[in-house]
């Protein structure tokens, strides 16, 4: 399984699945569910999150380059989460926390520079 990395801001979540030269990569945003498919090196990935609360499926985005796809969840409720995971998911063994890009609820660091991915152009969009 590729490895997985998130971290939060009050009004979103970050997610990067790290899987480089994904092909026919397909990611499904619901409003408590993600859902990730692509194939890499002669094999088919699938990732399935059951999410802690409500996204936005037209807000959020994602892009894929040749190194990861890179997602951008806009919470529905700009709050903290508690975690990732909704409550009695068990959390998958590639499921890690984005330490690079992380940022504690006191010293929000603010968003990400997300200027280097041209979410418009780049497969995906609201879901």
């Amino acid at each position: 399984h590729p490895r997985m990395k998130w971290c939060e801001r009050e009004d979103k979540v970050y997610l990067t699945i790290e899987l480089p030269d994904a092909k026919d990569a397909e990611v499904t945003i619901e409003a408590r569910e993600f859902t990730f498919r692509a194939t890499a090196a002669g094999a088919t990935y699938e990732e399935r999150i059951a999410l802690f609360a409500d996204v936005s499926k037209e807000k959020s985005t994602y892009a894929v380059t040749e190194r990861q796809v890179f997602c951008v969840l806009i919470k529905e409720e700009a709050k903290w989460w508690e975690r990732l995971l909704r409550e009695g998911e068990k959390k998958p063994a590639n499921l890690h926390v984005d330490f690079d890009r992380w940022a504690d609820e006191d010293d929000d660091a603010g968003d990400i520079d997300t200027s280097g991915f041209d979410m418009q152009s780049m497969m995906g969009g609201g879901g």
